[in-house]
């Protein structure tokens, strides 16, 4: 507390020093420059809203609430910058997180792609060094697998069927469940049964894979035919109606559209 004659001295602030009192009154002389918040002021959070013009005269009190509403707006202007910062970091986190996933997706799929595509390598090799096989099984014994056929029957029908394969005859464009069975002197009951137990297919699956299954040799052993014909002659030089049928088989087969499978016939005959 001041005394009689010794006023109460004026209190300081951090964000300027009065430099001189008159009867508890402070005259604060701001020179007005467009650079004086950089210039004149320590703290530059004091903002240049509270600038006041030349020559005001503040009271102890008004300076008291001047001083403490400059406190609160810097704390307040402080406190949004913080704030503002806090969510654009929370911002960029999310959106690394996002190009993180997105890169671990595309380096999954990469890696997917490359194995699926050495695997096609490997298969395409074997096939264009050894060849594909039917998928169909060696002619068993009649006795092993019990039908309503007499033995002796689907015996014959086997053997007949053996021969049929051997002489080429499902490169036929015409052939048919009712044709065969007529040729092998039986009926279409008993060589379905057959060829679904012994076959271990379908009639439409076991003809598409004996056909396929000799194109692919076929074109493997001559590749002259990829010069001299085009993909629907092929097509149907090995019994198929269609591209697409042919296309299918091949793919289902071998896992390369005809497409890719000659390319590469090509390239190994160059």
């Amino acid at each position: 507390m001041g005394t009689k004659g010794n006023p109460e001295p004026f209190p300081t602030y951090p964000y300027a020093t009065p430099s001189r009192f008159q009867n508890a009154a402070l005259r604060i002389v701001i020179p007005v420059k467009a650079n004086l918040q950089e210039r004149h002021f320590n703290r530059p959070n004091i903002p240049l809203d509270r600038v006041r013009p030349l020559n005001v005269t503040y009271t102890s009190v008004q300076f008291h609430r001047l001083m403490e509403s400059d406190t609160v707006s810097g704390r307040a202007a402080a406190l949004s910058d913080t704030e503002a910062l806090t969510a654009e970091i929370l911002a960029r986190e999310d959106t690394i997180k996002a190009q993180l996933v997105l890169a671990t997706l595309l380096v999954a799929l990469l890696a997917f792609f490359y194995v699926k595509y050495r695997k096609m390598q490997s298969r395409l090799n074997i096939v264009l060094q050894e060849g594909v096989e039917p998928t169909i099984s060696q002619v068993p014994n009649a006795n092993i697998i019990p039908m309503d056929i007499a033995p002796e029957v689907v015996q014959r029908i086997l053997l007949a069927l053996d021969q049929w394969e051997s002489q080429k005859g499902y490169l036929d464009q015409g052939t048919s469940l009712g044709t065969l069975a007529t040729l092998l002197g039986t009926n279409t009951s008993y060589l379905s049964k057959i060829i679904n137990v012994y076959k271990g297919q379908t009639f439409s699956q076991y003809l598409r894979d004996l056909r396929i299954t000799h194109a692919i040799n076929q074109i493997k052993e001559r590749p002259e035919l990829l010069r001299t014909r085009s993909t629907i002659q092929l097509a149907e030089q090995f019994g198929f109606n269609s591209v697409d049928v042919f296309a299918r088989a091949m793919k289902s087969k071998i896992g390369l559209t005809p497409g890719l499978f000659f390319r590469k016939v090509r390239q190994k005959h160059r």
